[in-house]
């Protein structure tokens, strides 16, 4: 896996650095190509992020994001230790109607799209299939600011977004919208509420997946709000229609995407200058993965692996991929007899089971996954073999036998083996009791040629 960090890195588009993630549990393994985070905006200094860790505007020099009211501030007098001691703040107190001239996060390295989508120089490196993006925002001051909106976005830099959000202000809290291109609608264009009634005094993170795949109104979006609120896309994921369609395009054409813009457009807000919106944490990836399915009841695995050990079975399967909105909550695990009988089940959260005290038979050993849609059908069936336990052989008494003395090893230095000090401790008694035997026959030998 190539991964850039924020700081240091080599930029391209006017220094700009690679971003992310998320993955998220629900995904198939991902090949990530490359990520970046923001360092929760710390190593920023105050002021104009333009410029900073790649951060910029397309038209640098001209009516750029260095003339909205953006910088990087200490949120610690509003948000305590709740987000450190810098975070991006931003409102429309300042707007445009342009498109490049706002401000863009850093790059990542490499683009994401579909494979025949253009990328008009502005994005690069390996062609990757999935966005996977979050951040955490909240009110700059806790309190209800009417007219304030600040749209945010997946793009290459130029304005040419492949769909987009927008967070705004209501008495009643704030509002997360998802702009969707419905090629059936006469006005293309049509907003969706994803949450609303968000707490002023609360910070809230959303998170989002788009899978750009090749064809027609097929890409993939999936958003959600403080881990709660989920809305998945399966058509009109993307912009993809509208680019291909509507945009006025020579041929159909779609857009890659390597960063996200922060657009502040429509009337201006003077009365928000200072105030707006604070952003933290911002994270986003490129990966490589199969995309994320329609929301549904999960597609049939395939035929599961299984193997006995006499009357223990193992049986694993490929986890099942579903839409991020309806994760498995089960798998179960069904062994058939071939013969006929009662199946033998186990269910589990996890694609892993383990059967003991199977009946030795032969079996037919399928798989089935749960979400909240449904169940799916049944897997392909493996067929599996229990054989009975082998006997035990019968014990043996051993005949009893005299245990030899354990011989003695050579030390290191020649003593022997065992206790070193006891191995030095001077001659045995039995040299001494033969030298006594000597001395008493050679006192009788003596004895006798006196006499």
């Amino acid at each position: 896996m190539k991964t850039e960090g924020l700081y240091g890195a080599s930029l391209r588009r006017f220094s700009v650095v690679s971003i992310v993630v998320v993955v998220l549990a629900f995904i198939a393994p991902a090949a990530v190509a490359d990520q970046y985070d923001s360092g929760d905006f710390e190593a920023f200094a105050l002021g104009d992020p333009m410029g900073q860790f790649g951060w910029s505007a397309n038209d640098i020099g001209v009516y750029n994001a260095s003339n909205f009211d953006i910088d990087i501030v200490d949120p610690s007098g509003v948000w305590g230790s709740q987000l450190g001691s810098r975070a991006l703040r931003i409102s429309n107190g300042v707007t445009s109607s342009g498109f490049g001239n706002q401000l863009q996060t850093a790059s990542l390295a490499n683009e994401v799209g579909e494979s025949t989508a253009l990328n008009g120089g502005l994005s690069g490196g390996t062609r990757q299939s999935r966005l996977s993006g979050s951040f955490t925002f909240g009110s700059a001051t806790q309190t209800y600011q009417a007219g304030l909106a600040v749209g945010f976005a997946p793009d290459r830099g130029d304005g040419a977004r492949m769909t987009s959000f927008r967070i705004t202000d209501q008495p009643g809290g704030l509002t997360v919208t998802l702009t969707i291109a419905d090629e059936s609608n006469p006005d293309l264009f049509v907003p969706v509420v994803i949450a609303s009634g968000l707490s002023h005094t609360e910070l809230h993170t959303i998170e989002f997946t788009l899978d750009f795949v090749d064809g027609d109104n097929n890409d993939v979006l999936w958003v959600s709000l403080d881990g709660s609120t989920c809305t998945s896309y399966a058509t009109s994921g993307s912009w993809e229609q509208y680019h291909r369609y509507y945009a006025g395009n020579v041929t159909p054409v779609t857009f890659t995407v390597d960063s996200i813009l922060f657009r502040l457009s429509g009337a201006a807000q003077p009365g928000l200058i200072g105030g707006g919106l604070v952003i933290d944490s911002l994270q986003l990836t490129s990966s490589t993965v199969p995309a994320m399915p329609p929301p549904g009841i999960p597609a049939t695995v395939v035929a599961p692996t299984a193997t006995a050990l006499a009357h223990h079975v193992d049986v694993t399967v490929a986890p099942a991929v579903t839409n991020a909105c309806q994760p498995v909550t089960e798998y179960q695990a069904i062994l058939t007899p071939q013969g006929g009988g009662s199946p033998i089940t186990l269910t589990s959260a996890t694609p892993d089971f383990d059967f003991d005290g199977v009946p030795a038979g032969n079996y037919d050993v399928t798989m089935t996954v749960t979400n909240a849609a449904g169940t799916s059908s049944p897997s392909a069936s493996t067929p599996l073999a229990v054989t009975a336990a082998a006997e035990p052989e019968p014990s043996v008494t051993p005949s009893p036998s005299v245990t030899p003395s354990p011989s003695v090893a050579p030390t290191d230095d020649g003593a022997a083996g065992g206790d070193e000090e006891l191995a030095e401790t001077g001659p045995t008694l039995a040299p001494l009791g033969i030298a006594a035997l000597a001395l008493v026959v050679l006192g009788f030998v003596l004895r006798r040629r006196a006499a």
